[in-house]
């Protein structure tokens, strides 16, 4: 971690990033509902292959409200709460997941990141599944150091895992002078079991992480980054290749960043900066929002090499405030919002 001085060019970078300059028209990919039951914030969506969500909800730096993960059926339309047992006793924020399908036992792992004020931590579950009801039974917690200012999980095996560090310090106060001196001082940890390392190069608050289908690659959403990393990862050590780093920048704060089946990218954003952070300081305050999709030549050598940019949809903070994160499955996108619902829209054909 090293120390710099602002320069001019980092008050000019900061006024861009704040977004003064710019104007917000509404957009829709089709027709958009708002879902009933959740109206306090969703942090993280993960899609299963059995055609349901999992629902990271309830928790922002600004609202101390005991989280929940519920479960959406792309099927039927039903949200219900999971239940959640065998945890030991304590504060509850979930606002990361990732699964892991663990060939030894047949069972699917569920990583949750809990970020709590003194001391985030990861939290592994079994998944159960019946035909009425889905529980997560608690099978460990884990720990270090390293775990302090945590955003986003991805598994990559029964105890092993990256997770991204938005940034350094916990505190708000020495947090609000590390982001507006925009110090790098985030990054992507990999743990294996008890063991954790840093294996990123130092990186501006990064939020989401996301791991490509074939293993090969892994995707960070830089919030004040505006946009997205793409690393190289070595699956016999797990390590990421700074050097063959790739940047796409979207103009926006990329929130957190999902995959669909066809390994292209959705990002949810906040394209004005300054009116997300009066919305996290008073939900009455609206701030727009903004789902961008990166579609890759597959067809390519280097198919992150060439890519196009979609704008699916678009909102001034009416319908939904400070979009979070979002999902494309069966011709839908779910969305959430940082402090508010989530959005359910159909995706015309062609879009």
């Amino acid at each position: 971690m090293g120390w710099r001085w602002r320069s001019d060019a980092d008050e000019v970078s900061l006024l861009y990033i704040m977004g003064y300059h710019k104007y917000i028209y509404k957009h829709r990919p089709g027709n958009c509902r708002k879902l009933a039951g959740i109206d306090n914030g969703v942090q993280d969506i993960e899609v299963f292959l059995d055609g349901f969500a999992l629902v990271a909800s309830g928790y922002s730096r600004t609202n101390r409200r005991t989280g929940s993960i519920r479960a959406y059926n792309f099927t039927t339309g039903n949200l219900t709460k999971v239940a959640v047992s065998g945890r030991p006793q304590g504060e509850f924020h979930p606002i990361g997941l990732s699964k892991y399908r663990n060939r030894a036992t047949g069972k699917t792992q569920v990583f949750v990141v809990n970020q709590n004020m003194f001391k985030d931590s990861i939290e592994i579950f079994d998944l159960h599944q019946d035909a009425s009801k889905l529980q997560l039974k608690f099978l460990r917690q884990m720990q270090d150091f390293q775990m302090r200012r945590m955003s986003d999980v991805q598994a990559v095996g029964p105890r092993q895992f990256y997770f991204t560090n938005e940034g350094y310090h916990k505190d708000f106060p020495m947090h609000q002078i590390e982001h507006y001196m925009m110090f790098p001082w985030g990054g992507v940890v990999y743990c294996d079991g008890d063991v954790c390392r840093q294996v990123s190069n130092p990186l501006y608050e990064p939020s989401g992480i996301q791991l490509s289908p074939d293993g090969r690659f892994i995707y960070i959403s830089m919030l004040y980054g505006m946009g997205l990393q793409i690393y190289s990862r070595d699956a016999s050590d797990n390590l990421l290749s700074a050097q063959s780093a790739q940047v796409i920048n979207l103009g926006s704060l990329v929130d957190k960043v999902s995959v669909d089946g066809r390994g292209n990218l959705w990002a949810a954003s906040h394209p004005v900066a300054h009116k997300l952070k009066s919305h996290l300081d008073d939900r009455r305050n609206k701030a727009p929002s903004q789902i961008l999709h990166v579609k890759f030549d597959h067809n390519a050598a280097s198919p992150h090499k060439k890519y196009e940019v979609f704008e699916m949809y678009s909102d001034d903070g009416m319908e939904l405030s400070a979009s979070s994160v979002v999902v494309f499955r069966q011709s839908k996108l779910l969305i959430g919002s940082r402090r508010g619902h989530m959005l359910l829209c159909e995706v015309q054909a062609g879009r």
